[in-house]
């Protein structure tokens, strides 16, 4: 099973990283972005190491496939986060209004993790709810909005606004949605992403063959984007190096390979049909 491809992507990623590291970012946006980028070259150096964890010559080795599909789900919604909070063109009040609808989520889901968990919460604890929440009410987008909606937004049940996005995507939105079904299912289904031996059948997508080609595909693809919006954000940290990562991370976000397998896929599904 090939990775190199991902191999050369992380490897870029990293450096990309440790040229950032000698400059602290200096506002909200470089703050997040460097955070959602960091957290997703993370996860393509773990998929690496569970490649590379995965001997050949060796029957007790099998390759982790379920993990990876985890992996590249989660670096799909670093992607995701990070390009909707970074949409390029928008306003300062819209990117502060995507903030803290992020960071109001964010605390509002610590708020129940620490209630069920029996955590008693601390007056420090609840400092980001109640900036986002200060935040919201003076933001002139937010104000927009009709009442209803603005209530059902102050629940802090949805770090997004999916409508107001209109930037670019990697991939359409259906077939994202398909990748992110599929892997999504490899947490909790007996028969996805565990071994060739077990259910799910070989030649469907959910195949431990199609599922490790997929899953390392859309895991480069994502990843690789995301790195081109990290080199946009923080153009001048990169200089001279800015060229060469760019044209490298635009060969590797190419989606070529991933729509042929899907290709493939479908086109053993008809034969066998027949």
């Amino acid at each position: 099973m090939n990775d190199s491809k991902i191999k050369g992507t992380v490897q870029i990623c990293e450096a990309v990283l440790a040229k950032a590291s000698n400059t602290f970012p200096t506002s909200y946006r470089t703050y997040y972005g460097h955070a959602l980028f960091t957290k997703a070259v993370r996860h393509g150096q773990s998929i690496i190491s569970l490649c590379e964890a995965a001997d050949p010559s060796s029957r007790n080795a099998e390759l982790d496939v379920a993990a990876i599909c985890i992996l590249t789900r989660c670096i799909m919604e670093a992607h995701n986060a990070m390009a909707y909070l970074l949409e390029p063109g928008i306003s300062k009040d819209e990117f502060e209004f995507r903030l803290h609808l992020f960071s109001l989520n964010h605390a509002t889901d610590l708020r129940k993790i620490h209630h069920r968990l029996g955590i008693s919460p601390r007056p420090f604890g609840d400092a980001a709810r109640v900036w986002s929440l200060e935040e919201l009410s003076r933001n002139t987008i937010f104000k927009g909005l009709d009442v209803p909606h603005q209530k059902k937004l102050l629940l802090g049940g949805s770090p997004y606004i999916p409508q107001r996005y209109r930037g670019d995507r990697p991939l359409s939105s259906t077939v994202e949605s398909g990748l992110y079904n599929l892997f999504s299912q490899s947490t909790h289904s007996l028969s996805l992403g565990l071994t060739p031996f077990v259910g799910g059948g070989n030649l469907t997508a959910a195949g431990t063959e199609n599922s490790f080609r997929l899953a390392v595909h859309a895991a480069t693809i994502y990843l690789s984007t995301q790195a081109l919006i990290y080199l946009r954000l923080r153009s001048r940290v990169f200089k001279s190096s800015l060229s060469q990562w760019k044209d490298a991370l635009k060969r590797s976000s190419a989606t070529e390979g991933l729509t042929k397998r899907l290709r493939e896929i479908s086109d053993g599904l008809e034969e066998l049909s027949c």
